[in-house]
């Protein structure tokens, strides 16, 4: 599962996945750079850069060999914790 898709389970949503082509994208970016505040930016070229990036992957199996790391926390544990407290603030519908 993709971060994304252990989110939307949480939430206990669908999680719809919309390609957009990369110039597209990018062509968004550069308008939000150009046009809008810093602060009102919800998507920049740098951002459009890294979410084009084909292989994000996280692993902590270095460290676990390395010093024995064990984290705490499962990550959907962590997700789920995470998106209770949201709730609670009155951050989430």
């Amino acid at each position: 599962d993709s971060l994304l898709d252990m989110i939307a389970h949480a939430l206990h949503k669908r999680n719809v996945k919309i390609r957009v082509p990369r110039s597209c994208a990018l062509l968004v970016g550069l308008l939000n750079d150009v046009f809008m505040p810093g602060g009102k930016r919800l998507v920049t070229r740098d951002k459009i850069r890294e979410l084009a990036c084909q292989y994000w992957v996280c692993s902590s199996a270095n460290i676990d060999r390395a010093i024995g790391f064990k984290p705490r926390y499962q990550f959907e544990r962590g997700i789920a914790e995470t998106i209770d407290w949201y709730h609670k603030q009155g951050l989430l519908g």
